[in-house]
């Protein structure tokens, strides 16, 4: 589904105090090597380092701060989003939190694709800035580079191609959410 104008949006951001909470209790967290999709693998999403090289973590409720978090989505991010692009998501999805470590990246990609009809927006969020490159790269409709501030937050189409670039120095951690929308079914 395309979604009407461009660019990404610079959402209302997190408090650093909150970062540096989800950060320490998330250190504790079982992380595990980020996969992805690749089309000539379509029924599994598969760990490939030359595309993807960061860890991730999903969002458990145990962590006090991340519920937190999750809440501020809710009550604050996402109202920023349906109001700029004046669209309701039918859901949005669990967080995930990422680990990039030095030499961490994420190719060009879409958010979109088999298996992922119905993203519809990637919001994605800084809980650091103690890291040297890792910035956020948007190639559509002109290329836009994000640095990662703590606390920020973007949000853009989920079909726009976008980069994590390589981290130099440091780690980089951030969260991802998708605003979700059902595909809409083909009626012969």
């Amino acid at each position: 589904m395309a979604i009407p104008g461009g660019g990404f949006l610079e959402c209302r951001g997190l408090n650093a105090q909150l970062c540096a909470e989800i950060i320490a209790e998330l250190e504790a967290g079982d992380w595990e090597a980020a996969r992805v999709f690749r089309p000539d693998q379509p029924t599994q999403n598969v760990l490939d380092q030359t595309a993807r090289n960061c860890l991730r973590l999903g969002f458990s409720s145990d962590f006090s701060a991340a519920k937190e978090l999750w809440d501020l989505i809710g009550t604050t991010i996402i109202p920023d989003v349906v109001e700029h692009w004046r669209i309701m998501p039918d859901s949005v999805s669990p967080i995930e939190f990422l680990k990039y470590p030095e030499g961490g990246f994420f190719s060009p990609h879409r958010d979109v694709g088999p298996g992922f009809q119905d993203r519809l927006l990637t919001i994605v969020g800084y809980l650091n800035a103690d890291f040297l490159g890792g910035e956020l790269e948007i190639h559509h409709p002109v290329r836009e580079v994000i640095v990662p501030r703590t606390g920020r937050v973007v949000a853009f189409p989920s079909d726009y191609v976008h980069a994590s670039r390589p981290i130099a120095r440091g780690t980089k951690r951030a969260f991802v959410v998708w605003c979700l929308k059902k595909p809409v079914q083909d009626w012969l």
